[in-house]
Order: structure tokens, then C-alpha cells, then sequence
């Protein structure tokens, strides 16, 4: 049965995912033969990514802090002594903690997936592996796009949902009075930010667009429907 995606778009989600592999991967080491270097390791990249995160939402709710001293010291009815500015706390980086840490904690996860005749069960209370999608059958799946235009520079951003599982997309694009749709190129994840060459530099470029899955490199699914892009020098 087909699994939605275990890596989730939203941040809250992989906290929680972060959160749930830091408090049972030891749990499952023995399970698992992993090492004593390899669980410290998963366990290093799940408290960077807490800390980081905790980190930027109290820095966030300081800013809104900030922003309501700000006004009272411009507004306050009848005056009176002004408060302290509210104080942006010191990121203290747990031990060991590198840049690029969700790259590093992906390859710790397919490392422990490809661990021969490694119990499902184990994966699923790890959250290594998504939910079950039942009724999902892989050929009628088709994704969702919508393209925000920039202003300037024939740039333009690419959101593609209902993904399913998909490991990549293909972006084609059809130019205005041609006959045969041009592959441009080949993205992960959820969004892209695309420069689009245009038929004619220097004026206004239209097209039609659409977005084809792709999975374990063959196409996934249907192609999504056309959508009509603009974009400006």
C-alpha cells in the first residue's frame, strides 16, 4: 500500500518528527545494530534542529514584543517612564551541531530504512516512514500547481501540491503559437523559483505550464492540468 511522504512540508511537523526520533531512536538501538557513534549522531542532528527552531519562534514572539514596546514608547497616553526594549536571547548550538543538519539527518534516516529486514514497525514508530494511503492508486495521481509571477527579471514561483510520494517534478512549458511542449527542468520539494527565458528578451513572456511527476526516475501519475504564466523583464 502506498505511504504519503514521511519528510512533512510543514515545520511544526518536523518538529515533531525531530522530537519523536530523539526520544526513542535509542529506545530501538538495539533493534536496529546500530553503533553508539550512529545514535549520538541522529540524536545531535534532531537537538540542532530543535534548538535552531525553538530559537527562531522565541526570536519571532520577541519581535512582536518589539514591535508593541516600539508603539508604546510612540503613543502611550500621558506619557511616564518608558520600559526596557525586550532582549533577544543568545543561540546556545547543542554539541556538535553543524550547519545543514536536515541533509544530514535525511541520510541517518535512509541509512536506517535500508538496514536489511529492518522491522516496519520500527520505522512507523520512528515516523521514518509516512502514513498509509489507502485507495491511492499511483496512476491516477495528478498534482496541483500554481505559479506566482514576479515583478521583474521573468522569474517565477512554482508550488506544486498533491504530490504523493513523488521523488521530483518536471516543469514543461508550451510557448504561445508553438506546437510541441519543452522540457525546462527537473526540481524536489515542495516549491521552486524559476527564471523562465523568454521568446523574445525585453517583453512580456506568456506560456502555458504544467508539472509532471516523477518517481524513482519514470513518471508518476498524470500530468497536472495547464495553467497560463506571464512573466516581465
Amino acid at each position: 500500500m502506498a505511504r504519503k511522504n514521511w519528510w512533512a512540508d510543514a515545520l511544526p511537523a518536523q518538529l515533531a518528527l525531530m522530537m519523536n526520533v530523539l526520544a526513542k531512536i535509542d529506545g530501538h538501538q538495539a533493534a536496529l545494530g546500530l553503533t553508539n557513534m550512529q545514535v549520538a549522531k541522529i540524536q545531535e542532528l534532531c537537538a540542532t534542529f530543535i534548538a535552531v527552531y525553538n530559537y527562531t519562534e522565541l526570536s519571532r514572539e520577541t519581535a512582536g514584543a518589539l514591535i508593541e514596546w516600539r508603539n508604546d514608547y510612540f503613543y502611550r497616553p500621558g506619557g511616564g517612564g518608558p520600559a526596557a526594549p525586550p532582549a533577544f536571547g543568545v543561540f546556545s548550538a547543542p554539541g556538535n551541531s553543524v550547519a545543514g543538519c536536515v541533509n544530514e539527518f535525511k541520510e541517518q534516516r535512509d541509512m536506517v530504512v535500508n538496514i536489511p529486514n529492518v522491522p516496519v514497525a520500527i520505522l512507523e514508530d520512528l515516523m521514518f516512514v509516512g502514513e498509509e494511503q489507502s485507495g491511492l492508486i499511483p496512476a491516477n495521481v495528478k498534482p496541483s500547481v500554481k505559479v506566482t509571477s514576479a515583478a521583474t527579471g521573468y522569474l517565477g514561483s512554482v508550488v506544486v501540491s498533491d504530490r504523493e510520494g513523488a521523488n521530483s517534478w518536471e516543469v514543461w512549458v508550451l510557448d504561445k503559437g508553438a506546437a510541441a511542449w519543452r522540457m525546462i527542468g527537473t526540481y524536489e520539494g515542495k516549491s521552486a523559483d524559476i527564471a523562465f527565458a523568454p521568446t523574445t528578451p525585453g517583453d512580456p513572456y506568456q506560456f502555458q505550464l504544467r508539472i509532471q511527476l516523477r518517481k524513482e526516475n519514470a513518471n508518476y501519475g498524470q500530468p497536472s492540468d495547464a495553467v497560463t504564466v506571464t512573466t516581465n523583464p
